[in-house]
């Protein structure tokens, strides 16, 4: 048996077909319980059916309301039922949000969606997709082709995003609406409630869900019809060319330097176009790597890592969420345009700053080093691998866990309880100094506390002896304060102390003490 023309079967069960046969023809109404009462009907009597659908009734809802009321009777019925619906109706269904018939499926029931004529089977890609994409395909130099590159049809143009977070999350996410035929995701973190600022595909919904399980979820939202693959690790010298190497465009959207080195170097040796994002503060930067004869690797460009000490994470640094946004949206966009082959071709640097009157600036990047060891022939031919790299110790070795090492006890420190019993003690002379910056000192404060930044501390610290006092020195994780106390030591005999831990540990005790 063949499936009959303009039919889309919704529901494939295991008692139910479509094909030609003899059956008894129905045009309905847009009246709802009409609807239920004709399919119940059907499926009592176990009659061979096929129902008309015309746009009023979709546009009704009436169809997600029938299949979802009605699917076990339909599982259960040995009457083969067909679907059919007009070209009016096809328009109304693809405005539909169909995600409602796919959540929790039952096993026993396979989604189907048939093209609607043999016509459909010709086109280059499934009919629905004319109306989805058609707003990027009517553009000069996009066309079908572009939308075919896309893998719109079955020949796939794969993606890879590394990192689920503020870049990664817009990136992904345009990626899928566009209609990109496999997207990759790596990220071993799991969502967290400080990621909802700027890390758009995670909800409340999905505190402490895998990223990459989080976003799969929502790129099904955007598309459906775009494949998913998730890796829940973190990439490492012996897991990442075997990832890498599955896809036709890396994204980098990680936040540490070893990592960006090492895909830098995996993608160099393939010359697989790296589209490379950051973020920090109200600034951000974009480049393409490995794409085209002559363009740089991010090696190329970066042959030494910055000291240690220069660089800087959103959680010490902050971050606007915006920024993070208009970065990992050129990610994709840059993507789009290295898939479809608008891409110009030129090595540039892209810096963006949103506080400045002109937001966004170009540099123009070197080309290749002829004796880089990532992507230079003659690195190549030598057969340089990442396994025989240290990425970490290149890069000044392991970050500092700097909520541990502010818990470090010493001669001059003292508790969260210390401080309050000082505090507490109204015969005690105290001086509280929080040495923050003044943003971070109006988010929360001890009270009786005074801000002096530590940079304005260090500048002129005799300015700020306090006469017979003790004085505590607070700060966020209890570093910044360490290096106070070290500092007023040299110039005052009076008693000097800072808070171990620093207001991150007076939170613990104290639960009505913001956390941020």
């Amino acid at each position: 048996m063949t499936a009959p023309h303009n039919v889309f079967s919704i529901f494939e069960a295991t008692k139910i077909s479509y094909h030609q046969a003899s059956r008894d023809q129905y045009n309905l109404k847009s009246n709802r319980a009409g609807l239920v009462t004709l399919l119940r009907t059907l499926t009592d009597q176990t009659l061979e059916a096929s129902i008309t659908l015309t746009a009023g009734i979709l546009r009704n809802t009436l169809i997600t309301t029938l299949l979802m009321n009605e699917v076990e009777r339909i599982k259960t019925s040995s009457g083969p039922i067909s679907i059919n619906i007009n070209r009016a109706a096809r328009d109304t269904l693809d405005r539909r949000d169909w995600a409602k018939l796919y959540e929790e499926p039952d096993p026993g029931i396979k989604p189907l969606i048939v093209a609607s004529s043999e016509r459909d089977a010709e086109l280059p890609l499934p009919l629905q997709d004319y109306r989805r994409y058609g707003r990027q395909m009517i553009l000069d130099g996009f066309g079908l082709a572009g939308s075919d590159a896309l893998n719109l049809s079955p020949r796939a143009t794969d993606s890879l995003n590394q990192r689920a977070g503020g870049l990664g999350c817009p990136a992904i996410q345009y990626l899928a609406a566009a209609g990109i035929g496999k997207l990759g995701i790596v990220d071993h973190d799991v969502v967290e409630l400080s990621n909802l600022q700027r890390q758009i595909l995670h909800s409340d919904a999905t505190i402490g869900m895998p990223k990459v399980d989080s976003c799969k979820l929502g790129v099904q939202r955007i598309n459906p019809r775009v494949e998913v693959v998730t890796y829940n690790v973190s990439l490492t010298p012996l897991n990442a060319k075997q990832i890498l190497s599955n896809y036709d465009v890396v994204l980098d959207c990680t936040d540490n330097l070893p990592t960006r080195y090492l895909i830098s170097d995996i993608t160099a040796s393939t010359r697989t176009p790296l589209v490379s994002g950051g973020a920090l503060k109200y600034d951000g930067q974009l480049a393409v790597y490995n794409y085209g004869e002559d363009g740089p690797c991010f090696r190329c460009v970066f042959p030494k890592p910055p000291p240690k000490d220069a660089e800087g994470s959103c959680e010490e640094s902050g971050v606007l969420g915006v920024v993070t946004g208009v970065i990992g949206t050129l990610q994709a966009m840059e993507a789009i345009k290295l898939i479809v082959g608008l891409h110009e071709g030129r090595p540039n640097l892209l810096v963006f700053s949103a506080l400045a009157i002109s937001p966004f600036r170009q540099i123009k990047l070197r080309p290749k080093r002829p004796q880089c060891i990532a992507c230079s022939p003659v690195s190549m031919a030598n057969g340089t691998t990442s396994n025989e790299i240290d990425y970490v110790a290149f890069c000044g070795g392991e970050d500092i866990d700097w909520k541990q090492s502010g818990m470090t006890y010493g001669e001059h420190r003292i508790t969260a309880k210390e401080l309050r019993q000082l505090m507490q003690n109204e015969a005690h002379q105290l001086t509280i100094i929080d040495v923050r910056s003044p943003a971070e000192f109006s988010i929360c404060n001890l009270p009786g506390s005074k801000n002096i930044p530590l940079r304005q501390l260090l500048k002129t610290p005799s300015e700020f002896c306090a006469a017979d006092e003790t004085t505590v020195f607070v700060c966020r994780l209890g570093n910044d304060s360490q290096i106070a106390v070290q500092v007023m030591r040299n110039v005052t005999a009076n008693p000097v102390k800072d808070l171990i831990g620093g207001l991150r540990q007076w939170s613990e005790m104290d639960s009505t003490f913001p956390v941020y």
